[in-house]
């Protein structure tokens, strides 16, 4: 097989419904390269696909079976443990990526919710994401917590606003990442809290509690953290503002 016919084939194995790893493993074996190894000039060319169009594709798969209730839904997690270990490298995705229509290839992967989004952004983190990528993860999350602020009474909503209260923690609980990005800093108010962003690492023994919306903006929302066994605030910080001096 050519390498393109590699390739071809490795992006169908990865997007089916379900995901067919141990095909997918048997041709990377071969030399199929995985995302990460490879980009283009940045057009579309439907015979080939870059980094930003095959992360995009398989995050459409999975989504599409999450939210069609199949319990074959393809594991994002999954594909992306099965990348590393084939030498996706992390920071190759961002020389492709011309920041269009698309997501980005790495906010791909990170993207779903109801924990496997979290999963593969920490395995991402483990394997030495940088904060300059990071912050394509933690930037999109953060986008999305307004809306949610104002919705978070039902059910569905919180658990979204959960989920992308926790990429944003996750992403500080390492130290290489926070220590890097004085943004991440500024946004949750790093500093002005007496507790361990470390511990952040295991976000499923913490909750999230909005406080109200104010009426100038969904935007100046409060959120608190709470660690889950005592019901104890540990973290706040208000979404799009910075700290008191």
């Amino acid at each position: 097989m050519t390498q393109r016919e590699l390739d071809q084939r490795l992006f169908r194995a990865c997007t089916a419904q379900p995901v067919r790893l141990d095909e997918a493993e048997a041709l990377l074996r071969q030399g199929a390269r995985p995302l990460g190894a490879f980009t283009l000039s940045g057009y579309w060319d439907e015979m080939y696909l870059d980094d930003e169009d095959y992360a995009d594709n398989v995050y459409t798969a999975v989504l599409g079976c999450l939210l069609s209730g199949k319990e074959t839904a393809p594991a994002v997690y999954d594909v992306t443990a099965l990348f590393l270990r084939y030498g996706m490298d992390l920071e190759k995705p961002a020389i492709g990526y011309d920041g269009g229509e698309h997501p980005h290839p790495l906010a791909c992967l990170a993207l779903p919710s109801g924990g496997a989004g979290l999963k593969t952004l920490s395995l991402l983190l483990e394997n030495g994401l940088s904060a300059e990528q990071a912050a394509v993860c933690w930037k999109r999350a953060v986008s999305d917590l307004p809306l949610l602020c104002e919705g978070a009474d039902d059910p569905f909503v919180g658990e979204l606003l959960c989920d992308c209260a926790g990429k944003l923690l996750l992403t500080a609980s390492f130290p290489h990442v926070l220590q890097a990005d004085a943004a991440l800093r500024e946004t949750i108010w790093y500093g002005r809290n007496d507790f361990d962003p470390a511990r952040f690492r295991d976000w499923e023994a913490f909750s999230v509690e909005p406080g109200p919306v104010p009426c100038e903006s969904a935007a100046l929302a409060l959120l608190t953290i709470r660690e889950k066994d005592t019901d104890t605030p540990v973290w706040r910080f208000r979404i799009g503002v910075k700290p008191e001096e």
